[in-house]
């Protein structure tokens, strides 16, 4: 009875409020190691922001009204290295005087004209000697086609960081 009175008088005290210093103590320091992983980065990843890739396009219109080639043009921002540079175009079509299209791919390097460095002033070509159709060779009266196409600029700095660094879409000028 006696202890009952002296629980109920306050001269005992619990220990649930050291319990729960230590408790609000440990999560800071969780807290405080978790914002560290964050801040200091996981591991030593060389992680590198894409280049800048100012650019101007210009493409050529058949009397038929196809988009028959695409010049790109690096009008300003980073020197890039060309090895580091890849081309990706899809829906480009060989088509015929009679009006049917069979699809094409891009096979061509016309990154190979820029040498070893794409600077300002530089040039990108696509235009049908850099396409092979799917099925055979491109008869003498077919043109290319990139009024549907989709032509990609990637960079690639390392085999888990590419970036794609321009898009041009035939649909947007067609």
């Amino acid at each position: 009875m006696e202890y009952v009175q002296q629980i109920l008088n306050g001269d005992e005290r619990g220990v649930s409020p050291v319990i729960g210093v230590i408790l609000m103590v440990a999560i800071v320091v969780i807290l405080a190691a978790v914002a560290a992983v964050f801040l200091t980065g996981f591991a030593d990843e060389d992680v590198q922001n894409a280049p800048s890739f100012g650019s101007d396009t210009d493409y050529e219109l058949s009397e038929r009204g196809h988009i028959t080639s695409v010049t790109i043009s690096h009008a300003s921002g980073d020197t890039i290295e060309a090895s580091k540079l890849s081309l990706e175009v899809t829906g480009a079509q060989a088509v015929a005087p009679d009006g049917t299209s069979t699809d094409v791919e891009y096979t061509g390097n016309s990154l190979a004209a820029v040498g070893t460095d794409l600077s300002a002033g530089d040039e990108i070509k696509l235009s049908k000697s850099k396409f092979t159709k799917t099925s055979g060779t491109f008869g003498p009266n077919e043109e290319l086609d990139l009024s549907d196409a989709i032509v990609r600029v990637v960079w690639t700095k390392g085999p888990e960081q590419s970036n794609v660094i321009f898009v041009w879409d035939g649909e947007e000028h067609a």
